[in-house]
């Protein structure tokens, strides 16, 4: 009985290419091997309608390049080169759509406003939570005019129970900034930045 081997093994280096090419040290290899699965297979499902039967990943220090090989390249590059007409990704993981419900119902129908907005608020601590753990760094948490439609149970939480970092809240709610109890406040006026509001 014979046994088959992939025509392929045989003649990289001969006839053929890598289809991965680059260098890691041996503490990194397998992390960057896994990821080159994980890429190729998330690209080949995702790409499966435009024929992609090969997937090429050249890294450097701080790169990675890609090439792609399909049959039907409008359906990476979008109709008419809308993506690179936009110099945005139109297919991928960002421009998937999260169902978020409350008890049950769908908070984009259903939810009052300082529901929704407490949703958002929600997604954006787990975004911080994922970057603490992947990287071990806290990032700075960037609240703009976050306060305006909370009632003041939930406006307590964010001026008061966001901890673990650096939070910069902005809001025009002057009255709403007195029940924060640690941090400091600033206030602008007349593009002027002061430690006490004068504008009330």
């Amino acid at each position: 009985m014979g046994q088959k081997v992939n025509p392929h093994g045989l003649r990289v280096g001969v006839i053929k290419d890598w289809d991965s090419r680059w260098f890691a040290r041996d503490n990194a290899f397998g992390d960057i091997l896994v990821e080159d699965y994980n890429l190729r297979k998330f690209l080949k499902k995702k790409l499966y309608d435009a024929g992609v039967p090969k997937i090429e990943i050249e890294r450097t220090a701080d790169k990675v390049r890609i090439n792609i090989h399909c049959a039907r390249p409008g359906i990476v590059i979008g109709k008419g080169g809308a993506e690179i007409e936009s110099g945005l990704c139109l297919v991928g993981a960002h421009k998937d759509d999260l169902l978020i419900t409350i008890n049950g119902a769908d908070a984009r129908s259903y939810a009052s406003q300082g529901q929704t907005r407490t949703a958002a608020l929600s997604l954006k601590l787990a975004e911080r939570e994922i970057f603490l753990a992947e990287t071990g760094e806290t990032p700075v948490l960037l609240l703009d005019d976050v306060l305006s439609e909370l009632d003041s149970a939930r406006q307590e939480f964010v001026l008061n129970r966001i901890g673990g970092g650096q939070t910069l809240v902005s809001c025009c709610e002057a009255a709403s900034v007195e029940r924060m109890t640690g941090g400091r406040v600033l206030y602008m006026d007349k593009g002027r930045v002061n430690e006490v509001c004068t504008s009330i």
